[in-house]
């Protein structure tokens, strides 16, 4: 503490890692006349690029399907903030798909978002039944 950091050769008091890329660090100390050095660098890696597909709307009461459409492989599915492998579109609804992938070389992670339509299904009624007589007029259904 007490003294000097440069970043790429301007004084720095903080580093802001916006851009990928590597930066000379310097800390520069003095202490009773005498000065010395420490050299380094700040390796700001880059995101991974995370997507997911799209999801077309599916039906309420549809079969269990695996969740799909994250790349780059190896990433992790989240329905409505919850870690799934699967999804049950039991009850109609929108449910928010995350996939976080997190890269095993340089440790950073990013997400991709997306969302289930879980249509409800349409209410059908029959009428009650009723008898006809056989050549009785037709009539629209």
């Amino acid at each position: 503490e007490g003294g000097t950091y440069y970043v790429d050769g301007e004084v720095a008091t903080s580093f802001d890692p916006a851009v990928a890329g590597e930066y000379a660090l310097v800390y520069e100390y003095t202490e009773n006349g005498c000065t010395n050095t420490a050299e380094g660098m700040i390796v700001v890696n880059p995101l991974p690029d995370v997507m997911l597909m799209a999801y077309e709307p599916i039906c309420e009461g549809s079969d269990e399907f695996d969740l799909y459409g994250g790349t780059p492989e190896g990433g992790t599915y989240y329905v409505d903030g919850i870690e799934a492998i699967t999804f049950i579109p039991e009850f109609a609804g929108d449910y928010e798909l995350e996939y976080y992938y997190m890269d095993p070389e340089t440790g950073c992670a990013a997400s991709a978002f997306g969302m289930i339509v879980v249509n409800p299904q349409p209410v059908v009624t029959c009428p009650e039944p009723f008898a006809v007589c056989l050549n009785d007029a037709p009539w629209e259904l």
